[in-house]
């Protein structure tokens, strides 16, 4: 698989040419570049050693294919927004320092632990399977939403014995079809 990039995408030089990477890179997307879309495409999976968001405009990134996108951490930084279409994203730890990071289409999240800070958005919609190893972390004035319309659902698993820690004045939402919540799912 390979990162497909916008024309003043993801780069390392000063004329801003996409470049290939090796999984031992970190890969940035930043202001550099204006509204773009990434697409992550192949069969195979997609590997960087961190991936950083930081960036004050919006970046969509489209899963084609079968592709697995495997970071060792995904961070998102400053206002603008990422939006996941259709992701399947395997990470060590998923920080959201400020802006949003929006999930939507059929997709997976797999990882460690999630942070969302206090300036930090972090949204799920529609069918997506969020499982974590560990936590997840929402701070004071933080925002965790998995929404489920329609048909569709969003499924939270943590491993047995982990915590969901909300700080005080923290937002977070889980919005059922329709019925109650009456047990959390633990695998």
């Amino acid at each position: 698989g390979w990162w497909v990039y916008c024309s003043n995408g993801y780069s390392s030089d000063s004329k801003h040419y996409p470049i290939y990477y090796s999984t031992s890179r970190s890969v940035l997307f930043n202001d550099k570049a204006k509204d773009c879309t990434v697409n992550i495409t192949g069969n195979k999976t997609v590997k960087a050693a961190n991936m950083t968001i930081d960036n004050t405009r919006q970046y969509v990134f489209n899963r084609r294919g079968s592709t697995l996108l495997q970071v060792a951490n995904l961070t998102k930084k400053n206002s603008g927004k990422a939006i996941f279409n259709n992701p399947k994203v395997k990470f060590g730890n998923m920080t959201v320092n400020g802006g949003l990071l929006h999930a939507k289409g059929t997709g997976t999240f797999q990882g460690n632990s999630i942070a969302v800070s206090s300036a930090g958005r972090l949204q799920f919609i529609n069918k997506q399977t969020i499982t974590l190893g560990s936590h997840i972390t929402v701070s004071s004035g933080g925002n965790f939403m998995a929404d489920s319309s329609g048909a569709l659902f969003t499924t939270l698993k943590l491993k047995s014995g982990k915590a969901l820690r909300i700080g005080k004045g923290a937002t977070f939402t889980l919005t059922l079809d329709s019925g109650n919540l009456t047990r959390p799912v633990i695998s």
